[in-house]
């Protein structure tokens, strides 16, 4: 099942966040794949919108991801509040914090600043302990996903996340489109079958 961010507030993506709220690690998995081209556009928008603040893109995606996590994990169905919207102020929070902690750290120091270790500066409706945790999940989650699929796969899934369409990707691989759905059809079900 494929969605995009127009479609997260329908009632088979909503199912899927209560399903992932509920412990379905199959669910999550789907939820994290399908965010995922949105949590580029948000890193890009963030960046653009920022002053240098020295921070590699792709750490800011992974913290963006953090935010999925906590945006899953603290989303209330009855409150009748927009899934997107919400999935967007969460991983902003989260982007902005790790953004203002590198700053403040960076005027006492020179040092760089782990992102790996910036559990504290995310927003305040998750404890260090549950982000650490879903930081966890995540990483296995990636690790699965690069144990279990073939290098073609592999390639044509970082080249959707980083929000390409399947004729860019198809360009890009020398492949036909059709040849790019059927790998992302694979991956969606290997990913289908993760449990943690």
């Amino acid at each position: 099942m494929s969605f995009d961010k127009n479609s997260f507030n329908s009632e088979k993506f909503l199912s899927l966040v209560n399903k992932a709220q509920a412990g379905d690690s199959s669910a999550l998995s789907e939820v994290i794949v399908n965010t995922s081209p949105f949590v580029h556009i948000l890193v890009k928008k963030f960046l653009n919108a920022s002053s240098n603040i020295g921070i590699e893109r792709d750490d800011l995606f992974q913290e963006g991801m953090l935010g999925v996590l906590s945006a899953v994990k603290s989303f209330d169905c009855s409150r009748n509040i927009s899934f997107k919207t919400y999935v967007a102020e969460c991983v902003r929070n989260r982007l902005i914090s790790v953004s203002r902690k590198r700053s403040e750290n960076s005027v006492f120091t020179s040092e760089t600043v782990s992102l790996e270790n910036s559990a504290d500066s995310v927003d305040s409706s998750a404890s260090v302990e549950d982000i650490t945790i879903g930081k966890e999940r995540f990483d296995r989650i990636l690790e699965y996903i690069n144990s279990k699929l073939s290098k073609k796969e592999l390639e044509v899934l970082k080249l959707f996340l980083s929000g390409l369409s399947y004729e860019e990707i198809a360009e890009r691989t020398g492949t036909s489109v059709k040849s790019v759905d059927n790998s992302l059809q694979r991956v969606r079900q290997k990913i289908r079958h993760y449990s943690l």
